[in-house]
């Protein structure tokens, strides 16, 4: 009951439904395509794609006998579809055009896929797959897929998915000493990426109109991640005050978030029962308002952030949230900067009334940051601000995202 669009469904695939040119049915049952042509379109020499696969290429080797090296390198892959079938969290139920399961040194490099009714790719338990290079347009469900030790994506494009299933996530990432790096993932209807595991690297990657349908996710988000690191990211023009550019959530601990840009993100850092991590000199600028948050958390490090906001700043944060904040900046062009302290027990769940900081808060300042962020990543901070005295930063993430080909 507390969300209007829970209660709604919708209905695919009936021709009554097909209302204008450009649409289609399909009746499974007769094994026929109803089409309605879109004016001028003559169906004699029109091109019909009907993908009746959900793989293209599948590689499966055993737990005690994994398939080893193996290379895909400049193929062009499109056309797959998905059973009838709900795809659950993540769109996760659905296979990849590149279906990989116990492979040990899969290389992918270089390539395109687009049109895909599924995952771009999907590798299970398999260790040291690597994506250099490659393009993901326009694909059902998710981009990728990669489960396993020592995964890498590396200069990659991923884009438009999750058209059929807005759960699709663009990069799903979950291992040991993984990394994602230099790439560029943008109009997605939820997270860019979707990590966890153990010593994680995510860095130098550039996210934009990320999570624009659904909410409760992030362009880097992460769940139980242990010693994680997210650094040098910029990330860009999201849809409100629902999503979040980083976003570290229940388990994780031990993990840096650090040295990463937020522009026009209504709710940039959000942290959510999250334990003994360190928020260092990031810069969020918004020109309505921004909310900050460590919800249920505990025994977290504020260093060197710099929390700009056009409107109100909203600062929510348990008690037990922050064990050391150090040297940040908190400014409201209107004036307007709220703490809102709050506890897991019931009887502490607000506080009544107004406070400066938090508990345990040394060397912070309200004060105009005078900064200014170009829209290649590039943040620039005036003469009159405090930022050098206090050790911040400024960043140039003019190089986040793809390198040059």
């Amino acid at each position: 009951g507390w969300k209007e669009q829970a209660r709604t469904f919708v209905v695919w695939n009936t021709r009554e439904g097909m209302t204008h040119p450009g649409q289609w049915y399909l009746d499974r049952t007769l094994g026929r395509l109803f089409y309605w042509p879109l004016p001028g379109e003559d169906m004699t020499d029109a091109k019909v794609i009907a993908p009746t696969r959900f793989s293209i290429v599948r590689i499966t080797g055993r737990p005690d006998l994994p398939v080893k090296d193996i290379c895909l390198r400049g193929l062009k892959l499109s056309s797959t579809t998905t059973p009838m079938k709900a795809g659950g969290f993540g769109a996760c139920a659905f296979e990849g055009a590149v279906e990989a399961e116990h492979v040990s040194g899969l290389l992918l490099e270089r390539l395109a896929m687009r049109g895909l009714g599924g995952w771009a790719v999907r590798a299970a338990r398999s260790d040291t797959t690597t994506c250099l290079g490659c393009e993901v347009e326009d694909v059902g469900a998710g981009g990728l897929s990669i489960q396993g030790r020592g995964g890498r994506v590396e200069n990659t494009l991923i884009t438009r998915v999750g058209l059929t299933y807005p759960s699709g996530i663009a990069l799903r990432f979950h291992g040991k000493d993984g990394a994602v790096r230099h790439n560029e993932i943008h109009h997605t209807p939820y997270s860019a990426i979707a990590a966890g595991g153990e010593r994680l690297r995510i860095e130098w990657n550039l996210f934009h109109h990320v999570m624009e349908q659904l909410v409760d996710g992030a362009a880097v988000y992460i769940f139980a991640g242990k010693e994680c690191v997210v650094r040098h990211n910029h990330t860009h023009s999201m849809r409100d005050e629902q999503t979040h550019a980083y976003y570290l959530d229940e388990q994780s601990e031990g993990s840096r978030v650090e040295g990463n840009l937020a522009v026009g993100v209504p709710w940039p850092l959000h942290m959510h029962m999250a334990r003994r991590c360190i928020l260092r000199n990031n810069i969020c600028l918004t020109e309505g308002p921004m909310t900050f948050s460590l919800a249920n958390c505990e025994g977290f490090v504020l260093d060197r952030n710099v929390l700009c906001a056009g409107g109100e700043l909203r600062l929510s944060t348990s008690y037990t949230g922050v064990e050391t904040m150090r040297r940040n900046i908190f400014w409201s062009q209107i004036g307007q900067i709220r703490w809102d302290l709050h506890d897991r027990l019931s009887s502490l769940e607000r506080n009544a009334g107004p406070v400066v900081f938090p508990p345990r808060s040394v060397s912070n300042l309200v004060a105009d940051p005078c900064v200014r962020a170009e829209e290649a990543g590039r943040v620039y901070f005036g003469a009159d601000s405090h930022v050098e005295r206090l050790g911040i930063m400024a960043l140039d993430l003019s190089r986040a995202g793809r390198c040059a080909r």
